[in-house]
């Protein structure tokens, strides 16, 4: 629940630190990247007058959705299926100026993940899901597998631009920078989602 910090565009200021006398070189560097898979999330509910009979009705649509991703080529092991409630559900009947809540049988919820690993696949997935009445499209995730490999593309950048700046400030003021240590180093991943 914490908000993310966005990325900034670094100011190009040499500043001081708060630790004693020197100054602080930074480097915010940014890559897109192409996504090795994506992930669409919906959510399926349905009510039935016992429990078990609308759990049951959640399974026969998310079964329903997985036959007519196939086609497609979404197999079983692309779809993860994940029980989210099962609560009682009431109506009211009213007769003049009073209201009676009545038990009327049980709603239960899921998750329907899907992975698909090309981007023209998202409007068919969500069209087979709309032709079922699953309209309840929660999010989309982007996959990249080898984050160790953008981080290490990210700091050889940052790297490249801490020392680019110290040479220019170097030879613009026609004095020497001593390194003393590395002060923070920071990663964090923005979705287009977060972004509009």
């Amino acid at each position: 629940n914490q908000q993310r910090r966005q990325p900034l565009t670094n100011n190009g200021n040499l500043g001081g630190n708060n630790v004693g006398w020197g100054w602080c070189i930074e480097a915010s560097v940014i890559t897109n990247l192409k996504p090795d898979a994506y992930v669409v999330v919906f959510g399926v509910n349905q009510e039935a007058i016992g429990a078990a009979a609308s759990n049951q009705k959640v399974n026969a649509k998310v079964d329903e959705f997985s036959k007519a991703l196939r086609p497609l080529g979404i197999t079983s092991d692309d779809i993860f299926v994940d029980f989210i409630t099962q609560t009682r559900v009431y109506d009211y009947t009213v007769n003049g100026a009073k209201a009676t809540e009545n038990f009327t049988g049980f709603e239960t919820k899921k998750t329907i993940a899907v992975r698909y690993y090309r981007r023209e696949q998202f409007e068919r997935i969500v069209t087979a899901a709309a032709d079922l009445q699953i309209f309840d499209l929660i999010k989309v995730d982007y996959i990249v597998k080898d984050f160790d490999a953008v981080r290490k593309q990210l700091f050889d950048e940052a790297v490249r631009v801490i020392k680019n700046k110290e040479h220019s400030y170097t030879k613009s003021f026609g004095f020497g920078l001593v390194p003393v240590g590395l002060a923070s180093e920071r990663y964090d991943a923005f979705y287009p989602s977060d972004n509009y």
